[in-house]
C-alpha cells in the first residue's frame, strides 16, 4: 500500500512539472548559442518555433526559416565571446525589441506564453536578444532573435 501511495505521489509531481512556467538557465542558452555558432542549419530549423520573430519580421514558413539560418550561417554569423547579461520573462518585448510596436505587441499576445524567456547577450559585436522556450527533446526552442548586425 505504501508503495502505491508513493508511486501516485511521484506521478503527480512529474505530471505537474509541465504546468510550471519554463525558466531558461545558462545551460539552455549555451545549447542554443552552440547550435548557432556551429551553423547547424538542420538542427536550428528543427528547434525554431514558427512563427519566428527575426528583428521586426515574422517568419511563418519552414522554408523561410531554413533560408534564414542558411543565410546567417553562410554569412559567418556567430555569437562568439558572449556574456549572458539577463534571462527573464518578457512583460512587453516591444519595449526592448525594435520594430513596429503594434506588430511586436501582437506577436507577443498571440505567440508567446509563460514558457518564453528573453535572453540578453553581450558580445564584441553588440547586444543580441534571443527568445527561447521550453525544450523539446532536450533542446530549447528558439522563438526569435535580434541584434545589431542582423
Amino acid at each position: 500500500m505504501k508503495k502505491i501511495v508513493l508511486l501516485i505521489i511521484i506521478l503527480f509531481i512529474l505530471t505537474s512539472c509541465q504546468s510550471l512556467p519554463y525558466r531558461a538557465d545558462r545551460e539552455d542558452v549555451d545549447i542554443v548559442i552552440s547550435l548557432i555558432n556551429k551553423g547547424d542549419i538542420t538542427a536550428l530549423t528543427a528547434v525554431s518555433r514558427l512563427p519566428f520573430l527575426f528583428e521586426s519580421e515574422i517568419i511563418s514558413t519552414p522554408t523561410d526559416m531554413q533560408s534564414l539560418w542558411q543565410y546567417l550561417s553562410s554569412g559567418g554569423f556567430k555569437l562568439k565571446d558572449y556574456t549572458i547579461r539577463e534571462i527573464f520573462y518578457p512583460e512587453r518585448i516591444s519595449d526592448l525589441w525594435p520594430g513596429i510596436k503594434m506588430e511586436i505587441d501582437s506577436y507577443q499576445k498571440n505567440y508567446l506564453n509563460q514558457d518564453t524567456n528573453c535572453v540578453i547577450i553581450d558580445t564584441a559585436g553588440g547586444e543580441f536578444m534571443l527568445l527561447i522556450g521550453r525544450p523539446v527533446k532536450g533542446i530549447p526552442s528558439i522563438l526569435g532573435i535580434r541584434g545589431p548586425a542582423l
